[in-house]
């Protein structure tokens, strides 16, 4: 098989917040309770590393129907940048 990898760099305005090197966990949203301190129950999808989110964690929520503040509330992190993330 081919295989491939690129690497730009931008300069002084790249900005690297992967901690690892490891690619992005994905999981999927089965349930999320209602309430000040809900909770989000998710799924391990096929093809995809069992694991758990490390503490202090941002999670990026995308095409969860229902929920638009999931969708829409920032946070700032430790380094001042905000994202779109809980």
């Amino acid at each position: 098989g081919v295989f491939g990898s690129v690497f730009v760099d931008l300069g002084d305005q790249h900005v690297v917040v992967d901690e690892n090197g490891d690619p992005p966990m994905v999981r999927l949203v089965t349930d999320v309770e209602i309430g000040e301190d809900a909770l989000v129950r998710v799924a391990v999808p096929d093809g995809q590393p069992p694991g758990s989110f490390p503490d202090g964690a941002y999670v990026e929520f995308a095409d969860v129907e229902g929920c638009d503040g999931l969708l829409t509330h920032t946070e700032v992190t430790e380094a001042g940048d905000k994202v779109t993330a809980w």
